[in-house]
C-alpha cells in the first residue's frame, strides 16, 4: 500500500478517533448518575468500531475489491493502534503492542457480530451500526433501557454520529476517482 494511501487511511482513523472520545465522553456525563457501571475505555473502544463501520460502508461502494480491502485493514489497523494508545496507561511499546493485539481479538469479534446482524437486516446503514455500538455498550456496561432510552437520542443529531467520518471517507473515494493528473493515478491507476 502506498504511502498516501496510508496517510488518508490514517486521517480517517484521527476522525473516528476523535468522534469516538467526544461521544464517549458526552455518554459517560450523561450516564454517570445513574450507571456507575459504565467502563470508558469500553465505551470509547465500541465507538470506535462504530466509526470505523461508518467508513467501511462509504468505501463499500469501491468497485476495486483489492483497494477496497487495503483500505478497511489499514484503517482498522490504524484505528486500532490509536485506541490502543489511548487506553495504555504505559506508553511503552510492548505495553501498546500488546493492548493493539487485544483489541485487534476485540474489533474482529465485533465485525463477527455486527456482519451477521447486518446480514439479518435488509437495508443496513450508519443508523444501524450506530444501533449495533449503543446495544453492545448497553449489555457490555449493564446500562438499562431506560438510561439508554433518555441518553442515546440526546447523542444522536438528525444527521447521526456519521456524518463527519463518512466525509473523510468519501474525499478518499475521490481521490480514488481521479483518473488524471497528480500522484492518485500513479496510486490507483487509471
Amino acid at each position: 500500500m502506498s504511502s498516501s494511501l496510508t496517510q488518508l487511511c490514517e486521517l480517517v482513523s484521527d476522525v473516528a478517533m476523535a468522534n469516538a472520545a467526544k461521544v464517549r465522553e458526552q455518554f459517560v456525563q450523561l450516564v454517570q448518575d445513574e450507571s456507575s457501571d459504565v467502563d470508558p475505555g469500553s465505551v470509547l473502544t465500541l465507538l470506535a468500531f462504530m466509526n470505523w463501520t461508518f467508513a467501511q460502508g462509504v468505501w463499500s461502494n469501491i468497485s476495486n475489491g483489492r483497494l477496497r480491502r487495503d483500505l478497511q485493514v489499514q484503517s482498522k489497523d490504524a484505528l486500532i493502534l490509536r485506541l490502543a494508545r489511548a487506553l495504555t496507561e504505559s506508553s511503552s511499546a510492548p505495553d501498546i503492542a500488546a493492548r493493539a493485539v487485544a483489541l485487534t481479538d476485540e474489533f474482529n469479534a465485533y465485525l463477527r457480530q455486527y456482519t451477521s446482524k447486518m446480514q439479518a437486516i435488509a437495508d443496513a446503514d450508519s443508523r444501524t451500526a450506530t444501533l449495533f455500538a449503543f446495544e453492545q455498550i448497553q449489555a457490555k456496561c449493564g446500562v438499562s433501557d431506560g438510561v439508554m432510552n433518555r441518553v442515546v437520542p440526546k447523542l444522536v443529531s438528525d444527521k447521526g454520529l456519521s456524518a463527519e467520518v463518512e466525509s473523510v471517507a468519501q474525499e478518499v473515494n475521490k481521490a480514488a476517482a481521479a483518473k488524471r493528473g497528480g500522484f492518485f493515478s500513479k496510486l490507483f491507476g487509471n
